[in-house]
Parts: C-alpha cells; sequence; structure tokens
C-alpha cells in the first residue's frame, strides 16, 4: 500500500476537502495483518493436525474413521475396527436433532451403503443387511440376532428408518424425505406439526420455483428502479409519514377513550373484579397514548420546518446515483465477498472439528478434543469471523463515502474521475484500511460481549430466575443500541476521513462536533429519511408480492402457495434493504458534508459553497426566513445554526498535575520564570496605585530588573517591613537581594516531601491581583485545579502539541499565563512570547515563526483591523484564535480580511468558578450552554436592579431568574465540585463576592458581576459589567481605586467615576464626574500629573465632568445610570467637559469639534 512508511501524522483540525492524502492508523492496519496472520495459522494448524479424513470420510460414535484401518482407544471398545468397506456414516436416530448444542443426539456407525427406501421393521433392516451387506445395527450385533437379540431395541436404528442418501464428499447418510426434521421446522415455524402439511409446502416450492426465480429478479429491478425515482417522490412519502402519525395516534388514542367510556357506562352492571381491573387497565392505556400522541404530535410540528433538508438531501442523493452508477453495483461485490470468507471460515472451523485426540464423553463414546492452550484457538477463530466480517462492511462504507465525497467537493460534475468507485477503492487501499480496521475492532469489541450474553441467556433458557433473564436482556438491548450507535458514528467517521484523510479519533471526534451540532438535523433525517426508506421497502414487497399472487393464483398443480409467496417477500425485502441501505448510507454522507460546507462557507468570494442546487435553493430559503424572522429566530432560520454545544471531552487534569508538580518539585526555571513574572509584575503595577495598603500585605518583592526603577523613592520604606529580591544576579541596591543566582545554584535534586506546601489540588500556588467587581485591587487565590482548568483551555478548543502559540499579551493577565504558558506546558507545544504587542509587526512575526494559534483580547483584534490593508494577509499557518472580548463587526471583519482563522472565544474570571468556551463558531456568544452542562457547572442569569445596583428579591427574598433573551447577571454555584477560593487576606472582599440563599435556604452562588443574555438557542453572550467595574482595552477598571487616586487631589471633594460607550471601541471609556471643594478650582495639570502617576494607562479617565453637586440613589449611592446616559456629548451637557488628550500629554476642553473628531476615529483614544 501506498506510503506505509511515512510518519505518524499530526491531528488536523482544518476541513481541506480532497486536497491531499496521508496514511491513517497506520498501527492499527499492521496489528490487523498481524491478526489475519494468526487467523492463517489456525487455519493451517487445523489442516495439518486435524484428520481430513474425519472431515470428509466421517467417523462413528468409537473414533473409527469410515472406510480404513484404525488405531485402537485405550477404553473404548469397539475401537480401532478395520472399515476399509464401511464408506458410509449412519445415525440410528438421525432425526433427534438437539438445537440447544447443535448436534445430532445419536450413534453413528460406519456402513456399506446408506438405506435407499424406508426400512418399517427389524426384519426390513435385517433384510436389508443381509441383501446388500451394509448393518445397520452396532457392530457387536450380527445380523441374524436382529430380530432375536433383546439388545437390538438400543443397538439397532429407531424404526421406521427414513430413506437417505450420501451426501457428496461427506460421506454422511441423509434422510432424503426432508419431513424427518420436523422437530427442528417446527422450531422456526409454529404452525407446522404435520409432516403432511410440510411435504405439501416444499411441493409447491419446487413446482414454483421459475416463478419464485422471476419474481426475485423483479424485486431486483424495482429496487433499483426505485434508487432513482425516490428523489421524485420524496414529498410525497413525507406527507403520508405526517398523515399516518398525526391520524394513527389521534385514532388509536380515540378508540381506547371510547372503549373507556363505554366501560364505565356500564361499570354498575359488572360487578366481577375482572372488569374492574379491566377497565382501570383501559384508563392507564388511554393515557399513555395520549402522553404518546401529544409527544409525537410536537415531534412532527417541530420537525415539519426540517424536512426540507431531508427532501433536498434524497434528491441529491438520486443524482449521485446517476453520476456514480457503479454505486447500485455495490452490495453485490460486499455479498460476494462476505460468502467467500464466510465459506473459508466455515471450512477452516470444520477442519478445527477434526484436530485434537479422542476422549470418552460421558456415554462413553469418543469426542476428539483439543487439550492445552491451543484448545482456545475457535475463540480466536470467531473473533476474526466479527472482525474481518465487519472490516469487509466498513470498506464498504468507506468505499461509499469516498465516492461521494468525491462528487460533492467536486464543483464541476464533468470533472468528476472516470469511475470514482475505483478511485475511491484506490484511496481506502492506499490510505485508509487502517482506520476501517480500527472502527470495525470497535464495532467487534461491543458485539462479541451481546453474543456472548445471548449464548448463555439460550444456555439458560428455562433454568433461570425473572431476575436474571431480565437483567440478561436489559444488558443485551443496551449492547445492541450502543452497538448501533457506534455504527452509525463509524459511518460519519470514515466520511470525515475520506475528506480530510485524518486519523480514526481525529475523524470521529470531528464528525461527533458537527452530528451534535446538528442534532435536530440529524433527528429529522434518521426519523423521516428512515421512515420514507422503510415505506419504499414496503413498495418494493407489496408490489413483488402482489405480482406473486397474480401468478401463483393460476398454477394449479399444488395446493399451497403461502411459502413460496413468503419465500418471494423475504428475498424482496433482503434485496431491497441491502440497495436502500446504500441510498441511507449516501444520504447520511451527503449530510455530513452539508453541513460541514454550510459551517465552513458562506458563498462569498473565496468561500464558495461546494453543494448541488437543491441544497443551495434550501440554503437561501433559509435565509430568506431569517431576514424575515428580523433577527435570526424564526424556525426555518434556525435551520442554519448549530444545535448544540460541543462537548469538552475529559480533562486529563491527572497527567498535568504530575507534570507540573514534577516541573515545580525539581525547581524547573520556566514554571517558575512565567509564574514569578507575571505575579511581580503584577504586584508592582498595583504598588504604585496605593502603597499604603501594600506596605503592611507585603513580606516578600521580587520586582523584574526593568520595573525596578518604579521602586526607587518609596525603597527606604519599603525595606522596613518587607524583603526585597531582584530577578537577576547582581544588585546595585543596597539590601536588595538576588534570585537569579540562587536559582543557578539550587540542586538538581527534588524538593523534599516535607518541605512542600501544596497537599491537594485546591492548595493556593500563586495570587494574581484583579479588580474584580468591588473596588481596590484584590490578591485572587489561585489554586493548582484553577491551573489545571486554565491549562487545558487550549488542549478543550483542539490545539496539540505540534502547534506553535503566539503570546503577546502581558503574563500577569490570567489569560496569558494560565491559558498561554500553562496551555503549551500541558500540550508540549512551542511558544512564542512577545514582550509587547505590535499590531504592524503582528502577521510578520506569525509568519516567521510559522505561528498556527494566536491568544487576543477584543482591542488586540481591532488593532489589526485598523492597520493599513496589505497583500498577502491570508498568508500565513494561524489556524485558531483563544481570546474573549470581541466585537461582532470586529469578528467578522477579522475572518474576512485575514482568513478562515476559528475565533475561539471564551468567558472566565480570573477568580471565578465558572467558564464558557464557544467552539461552534457563533459570531458573538461566548459559549453555548445545555442539560448537561448546567449539571456539572450549575449556574443561572437573574434579574438586577440597575439603578439599586444589586440584584432583584421577591417578596418571599428569594432571586428570580430572567427569561431567554434578556439580560441578567450572571451568577454561579459554589459547591465543592466548584469551589470558590476567594482573596488572600482579605475575608470582607471575598464575602462581598458571594451570594447567599438565592433561591433557596442555605445555597451559595459566585456573583460574577457580568450581565449575560441567553438566547433561545442556548447561546450565551457578554452585555456589561455592573457595579465599580467596566471594562476597557481588554482590561478590568475599578471605579472606586481611580476615584481613589483622584480625591487625594487637594481640591477635589468627590468624584464619580463611571464608564461611557465610544463607537467603535470595545467596552467603556473611563469617565470622572468631579465635585470642587468650596472655593477651589480645577487644575488640569496637576490633575493629569495625578493619573497618569498613579493609574495604568487603561485607567486613566478620558473625560472629565464637572458638577456642582452629586447626585445620590436612595441608598446614599452615587447615582451612575444617568450619567452614563449623557455620555460625554458636549451640546447636551452644560457642565464643563474635558478631554485626556495623549498628544498634548494634558487634559484639553472638549468642544463640540473635537467630541466630533472622537466620533469619527480622527482622535486616537
Amino acid at each position: 500500500m501506498g506510503c506505509c512508511s511515512s510518519a505518524a501524522q499530526s491531528s488536523k483540525r482544518e476541513w481541506k476537502p480532497l486536497e491531499d492524502h496521508s496514511c491513517t492508523d497506520v498501527p492499527w492496519l499492521l496489528l490487523f495483518i498481524l491478526f489475519c496472520v494468526g487467523m492463517g495459522f489456525i487455519c493451517g494448524f487445523s489442516i495439518a493436525t486435524g484428520a481430513t479424513a474425519r472431515l470428509l470420510s466421517g467417523y462413528d460414535s468409537y473414533g473409527n474413521i469410515c472406510g480404513q484401518k484404525n488405531v485402537k482407544v485405550e477404553g473404548i471398545v469397539n475401537s480401532g475396527l478395520d472399515l476399509t468397506q464401511k464408506k458410509y456414516v449412519f445415525f440410528l436416530d438421525p432425526c433427534n436433532i438437539d438445537l440447544v448444542h447443535q448436534k445430532i443426539k445419536s450413534i453413528a456407525l460406519c456402513v456399506s451403503a446408506c438405506p435407499r427406501k424406508e426400512l418399517k421393521t427389524l426384519a426390513d433392516i435385517q433384510k436389508f443387511a443381509e441383501t446388500n451387506g451394509s448393518t445397520l445395527c452396532s457392530y457387536e450385533l450380527q445380523p441374524s440376532e436382529y430380530t432375536t437379540d433383546p439388545r437390538a431395541a438400543k443397538l439397532c436404528p429407531k424404526y421406521p428408518v427414513p430413506e437417505s442418501a450420501p451426501i457428496p464428499f461427506f460421506h454422511r447418510c441423509a434422510p432424503v424425505n426432508i419431513s424427518c426434521y420436523a422437530k427442528f421446522a417446527e422450531a422456526l415455524i409454529t404452525f407446522v406439526s404435520d409432516s403432511s402439511v410440510l411435504h405439501r409446502l416444499i411441493s409447491g416450492v419446487m413446482t414454483s420455483k421459475e416463478i419464485i426465480m422471476g419474481l426475485c429478479l423483479l424485486s431486483l429491478v424495482l429496487s433499483m428502479i426505485l434508487m432513482v425515482i425516490i428523489r421524485y417522490i420524496s414529498r410525497v412519502l413525507v406527507w403520508i409519514l405526517t398523515i399516518l402519525v398525526i391520524l394513527g395516534s389521534l385514532g388509536g388514542t380515540g378508540v381506547l377513550w371510547w372503549l373507556y367510556a363505554k366501560q364505565r357506562i356500564s361499570a354498575g352492571a359488572l360487578e366481577s373484579q375482572i372488569a374492574k381491573d379491566n377497565l382501570q387497565a383501559l384508563l392507564i392505556y388511554a393515557i399513555a397514548a395520549t402522553v404518546f400522541t401529544v409527544i409525537m404530535f410536537l415531534i412532527v410540528l417541530i420537525m415539519r420546518k426540517r424536512v426540507a433538508l431531508t427532501i433536498a438531501l434524497f434528491h441529491v442523493a438520486g443524482k449521485v446515483f446517476i453520476h456514480l452508477p457503479l454505486l447500485v453495483f455495490q452490495p453485490f461485490w460486499t455479498f460476494f465477498v462476505l460468502i467467500l470468507f464466510w465459506t473459508y471460515w466455515i471450512t477452516v472451523l470444520l477442519f478445527l472439528g477434526t484436530t485434537g485426540s479422542p476422549v470418552p464423553n460421558e456415554e462413553g463414546f469418543v469426542e476428539f478434543r483439543m487439550t492445552g492452550p491451543l484448545k482456545y484457538m475457535w475463540w480466536y477463530h470467531v473473533v476474526g469471523l466479527i472482525w474481518i466480517s465487519e472490516f469487509i462492511l466498513a470498506c464498504q462504507q468507506m468505499t461509499v463515502a469516498g465516492a461521494v465525497v468525491t462528487y460533492y467537493f467536486t464543483r464541476e460534475k464533468r470533472n468528476l474521475p472516470f469511475t470514482p468507485i475505483l478511485a475511491s477503492v484506490n484511496r481506502l487501499v492506499c490510505y485508509h484500511l487502517g482506520t476501517v480496521a480500527k472502527g470495525s475492532f470497535i464495532i467487534t469489541l461491543v458485539k462479541i460481549p451481546r453474543m456472548m450474553l445471548m449464548y448463555i441467556h439460550t444456555q439458560l433458557k428455562g433454568k433461570e430466575n425473572a431476575c436474571a433473564r431480565c437483567m440478561l436482556k436489559a444488558c443485551i438491548c443496551c449492547l445492541w443500541c450502543l452497538e448501533k450507535c457506534l455504527t452509525y458514528l463509524n459511518q460519519n467517521a470514515y466520511t470525515a476521513t475520506a475528506i480530510n484523510s485524518t486519523n480514526f479519533c481525529t475523524s470521529a471526534k470531528d464528525a461527533f462536533v458537527i452530528l451534535v451540532e446538528n442534532a435536530l438535523r440529524v433527528a429529522a433525517i434518521n426519523t423521516v429519511g428512515d421512515f420514507m426508506l422503510f415505506l419504499g421497502k414496503v413498495l418494493i414487497v407489496c408490489s413483488t408480492g402482489l405480482a406473486g399472487v397474480m401468478l401463483l393464483n393460476y398454477q394449479r398443480d399444488y395446493t399451497i402457495w403461502v411459502l413460496p409467496l413468503i419465500i418471494v417477500c423475504l428475498f424482496a425485502f433482503l434485496v431491497a434493504h441491502c440497495f436502500l441501505s446504500i441510498y441511507e448510507m449516501v444520504v447520511d454522507v451527503l449530510f455530513l458534508c452539508f453541513a460541514i460546507d454550510t459551517k465552513y462557507n458562506d458563498g462569498s468570494p473565496g468561500r464558495e459553497f461546494y453543494m448541488d442546487k437543491v441544497l443551495m435553493e434550501f440554503v437561501e430559503n433559509s435565509r430568506k426566513s431569517m431576514k424575515e424572522a428580523g433577527r435570526g429566530g424564526g424556525a426555518e432560520g434556525r435551520e442554519l445554526k448549530p444545535m448544540f454545544m460541543s462537548c469538552l471531552g475529559f480533562l486529563h487534569a491527572f497527567k498535568i498535575f504530575l507534570f507540573m508538580l514534577h516541573l515545580r518539585l525539581h525547581q524547573n526555571i520556566l514554571y517558575k520564570g512565567f509564574i514569578l513574572r507575571f505575579y511581580f509584575s503584577s504586584l508592582i503595577s498595583s504598588l504604585c496605585m496605593n502603597d499604603d495598603l501594600f506596605f503592611r500585605a507585603m513580606q516578600v518583592c521580587i520586582p523584574l530588573t526593568d520595573l525596578l526603577g518604579t521602586l526607587e523613592e518609596i525603597l527606604p520604606k519599603l525595606q522596613k517591613d518587607v524583603s526585597v529580591w531582584i530577578m537577576a544576579k547582581d544588585s546595585g541596591f543596597p539590601g536588595v537581594h538576588t534570585l537569579l543566582d540562587k536559582i543557578e545554584a539550587a540542586s538538581e535534586e527534588p524538593v523534599p516531601v516535607n518541605r512542600c506546601s501544596a497537599n491537594n489540588l485546591k492548595s493556593a500556588v500563586l495570587y494574581i491581583f484583579t479588580s474584580g467587581t468591588t473596588g481596590l485591587p484584590k490578591a485572587a487565590v489561585i489554586s493548582h485545579l484553577q491551573i489545571l482548568k486554565g491549562a487545558a483551555g487550549l488542549w478543550a478548543f483542539g490545539a496539540t502539541s505540534e502547534d506553535i502559540i503566539y503570546i503577546t499579551l502581558p503574563l500577569y493577565h490570567s489569560a496569558a499565563s494560565l491559558l498561554g504558558i500553562g496551555g503549551c506546558i500541558e500540550l508540549g507545544a512551542t511558544c512564542v512570547l512577545k514582550k509587547k504587542f505590535s499590531a504592524s509587526q503582528f502577521w510578520s512575526d506569525c509568519r516567521r515563526y510559522n505561528v498556527t494559534v494566536i491568544q487576543y483580547i477584543g482591542e488586540l483584534c481591532r488593532y489589526l483591523c485598523n492597520q493599513p490593508v496589505k497583500e498577502g494577509e491570508k498568508n500565513h499557518k494561524v489556524r485558531l484564535a483563544v481570546g474573549n472580548g470581541v466585537r461582532n463587526d470586529v469578528w467578522r471583519e477579522f475572518l474576512d480580511r485575514f482568513g478562515a482563522v476559528k475565533i475561539c472565544e471564551f468567558y472566565g474570571a480570573t477568580e471565578g468558578n465558572i467558564c464558557f468556551m464557544n467552539h461552534t463558531g457563533k459570531i458573538g456568544s461566548v459559549g453555548r450552554t445545555n442539560f448537561f452542562y448546567k449539571l456539572f457547572f450549575p449556574f443561572d442569569l437573574i434579574k438586577y436592579d440597575f439603578q439599586k445596583d444589586e440584584p432583584i428579591r421577591n417578596k418571599h427574598g428569594w432571586c428570580e431568574k430572567v427569561k431567554k433573551g434578556e439580560a441578567g447577571l450572571l451568577i454561579s454555584k459554589v459547591n465543592a465540585k466548584n469551589p470558590f477560593f476567594g482573596y488572600a487576606g482579605n475575608k470582607r472582599h471575598t464575602e462581598k463576592k458571594l451570594l447567599c440563599e438565592v433561591f433557596k435556604k442555605g445555597d451559595l452562588y459566585f456573583n460574577t458581576g457580568d450581565l449575560m443574555v441567553q438566547d433561545h438557542d442556548n447561546f450565551l453572550y457578554f452585555w456589561d459589567r455592573t457595579g465599580d467595574t467596566f471594562r476597557w482595552k481588554g482590561e478590568n477598571v475599578a471605579t472606586t481605586e481611580v476615584s481613589d487616586v483622584i480625591v487625594m487631589l487637594d481640591f477635589i471633594q468627590e468624584a464619580n467615576v463611571y464608564g461611557v460607550s465610544v463607537p467603535d471601541h470595545e467596552g467603556k471609556a473611563g469617565m470622572a464626574s468631579l465635585i470642587l471643594k468650596h472655593n477651589a478650582s480645577l487644575d488640569l495639570e496637576q490633575m493629569y500629573k495625578q493619573v497618569v502617576t498613579y493609574l495604568p494607562s487603561y485607567a486613566c479617565p478620558l473625560f472629565l465632568r464637572v458638577q456642582e453637586k452629586m447626585e445620590m440613589t436612595g441608598t446614599f449611592k452615587q447615582q451612575k445610570f444617568r450619567l452614563v446616559d449623557e455620555g460625554f456629548n458636549p451640546s447636551s451637557i452644560t457642565d464643563p467637559l474635558y478631554f485626556l488628550d495623549n498628544s498634548k500629554k494634558a487634559y484639553v476642553s472638549l468642544t463640540k469639534e473635537l467630541h466630533e473628531m472622537i466620533l469619527s476615529g480622527k482622535m486616537k483614544l
């Protein structure tokens, strides 16, 4: 096969239909080849060690092989006989068949000839022996003793002895009259108890065999015709489905209620307990039928708008068979290969049955059994039957998928390969046999225990108790359902492999995500579509049956023609099922291709659809419906929306934990480096805002070298209480300790256990200073558990160890440190760490370092979009962009301008216990919720009082949930699984972040301070921040800390800080409403110097408003909302307004002209 020696392929996430081909799951192909070699070994062993003569010539119950001299078996009489003249095996009671153990319960003898006519008495048996020289009684009886010896009743055959004839090549006497097997037939057909009836049935079949063959051919032709014309009658079948479901359910329910009412009216005359029980049973049935009818009606109501896609897919499937006519013959080749394999398997099984040594059984006769480990070879042989059979079926699925994928993703159908089926087979053989082997093995793993349970159930039939029988049947049913689900998933995984040439696990995951995103579509296709195909099968069976009735009715050579008709109908159904299953397979492949096409293409230049015109019309109609619905909320509009949030997968936290713990114990510099850097960078930047607060809290300070200058003026005061260390090998400051030289001199040996502070996942590992939502900077406690969760973020979005991740965010930002650096460590990926973000150098860096994953915040994407357009902006390898805060318009512009980069938007707070991740690419959404997500991460959106700045509680004191589509405060339940670790050394602020007794007594929730909206499709959208915090330039700005800095000025009496919206900018810009002290004037120069000195750039208020009186709420809080609504428009505000002009490094008067420049984007903020 091609490229078998290629290296293991990397996991891909982009869909690139038919662009390249590579070998997939090569180890599994090698494993399958080794398994087949084992099957060959069993075949050779059974032929080499088994007595072929025992299989072909047969042997008697004493171990003698018929037609040759034999060796004596110790302890067995009548063994070791010379049976050269006795070449046929004869059973004394050939009709005594044990259905459970699958064998004939009779003594076997070697005879010279089979009785060619029925022998009714012992005298007839004696006469046959004397005439033909063939003794039918046991060896110890002579023919002359048949009628006189009392042992003849046991040692002679049961009479009448049926007429028999030798089986060709196998020298066994088999009864000629099939009625001998009446008992066996009764096990299959219970109504046959009279051998004369069975004889007439068989006679009818033999007489009408030409008609049967003709009708079977007719069913074959009808199936092939139906596959072509079904696309034209699919709409009619859908209407039939809808009418039958509605009328059938309503009619059945009505009849049950009518019967119940009728019996209830006459209940007075019914005194018996049986009548009362029947009346109660009718009531239960009627209620159950009503519930079923309501559910079915709702399902039909929901699905009716999605039936259009099913009809369109069936229409396109019909075209596929026109362009790929060889698909029609695919079942023939598969069936032919299966027959060849099954013939080989049965032959080897028969050879295995002849191997082994002769061993006496309980009845004193001889059986041939293998001893030692070799006796388990038949288990291996059975596994081979299942695995290789599933492998052959999977090859058919992969062949069909490859051909249909080639058809779908070829824009010009005239450019299709000459034989797409053969091209698909070639790709299968050259590249994807390993994937097929792996998929079929998974099915085998499920099928084997189910078959074992079925065997146990058969063996214990009539012996087990009711509980055991129920448990066995339940397990068998569950395994059957699992097998069907895996078969469906495997089929879609093969399609994904055919499209993208990825290995089985990657393909299965990608296909599963697509299917889950389109769950309602899948449900519609698998209910409506399957029922349509079932109706097609019924149509073929009925047509063939009707033709059979008309033809057989004219025959007068037999009396019963039921069996021929049943045979014809069964064959017609089998043929229809084989052909229409291929049709169903084609529809499933087309659907997955369509889902991928609509997800990654939108019809714009460069992203044109691949789909057929019929599907294109469906998409256009859906888009029109979305426009008519106003906001895309209509039922038709939702056709193009994903249906469920894809699962995040399992978090392999234990592996990450061991890895990070290993790094820590061995004092790995990389690990320590990034932790210390972002921690102390944040500490120093916060220190400059409010030194007195941190002088009291800190015991050790470790600034970076380039930040040490910020401490010069307060270093003497700091050193009184704090030990200062610097991240350098030497220091120019007296009393400042160096750290890098100590790290280099540290031992490489693991840290002793008694020196490790961490003892569980909830132990604190570091602090990250965050503004939160309640004012001053707070040191959020970050545990090992939170680091593990953050480090798994990139993996959850699909990043791998092969990715190169570009980080331009500051490392004191939790997204950069936990998600970025932590994610790189967890994956073993390459990290490109930029000291400072540069919009002009961003894409050149990505090309230079072959970056595949980038991190962003909303402003970063806007900065990139604001750069001048250059040629080759899509010439990069970036496939994932992970971050949060990007606006809808920037999101769209980013994708249009920089290529098909998957935007992985998420939501999370540094100290929070809730996180959302957008896996579906829904623009504007931070993620999607569902029942299972809320089960593990419970949260709610509650009503919020914007005036009082607190949650709304009802008259009972409980919070109220908002409706879908309304903004509400996001709160997350705090429990053992989702703890909130709070803030270090600040119990008051920790408690302030918690909401108690929200919905019931004793519950506890984390207040995120964020307002979110959940739409009717369960997508979540960030709406705004509440309280004392707003977001600007990707950072949280705490209004109270800004106010504290401003009121330090001697001419300021009070400051009310809030955020205002600026067009075309994410977040809100800071604005401060000021109240001056009595007889004081506003010193703009000193104001500018104060904010730029003590506040980071993003926290400096861009606008100032001087008021005479500060408005207060009823609870004596500063009024913000009216100020926010008024904004910074000098045309509507009479108060003096000022603007922070960074170019002039001063606050200047905000005029109307300057206001217009800000709104138009000419003035840089």
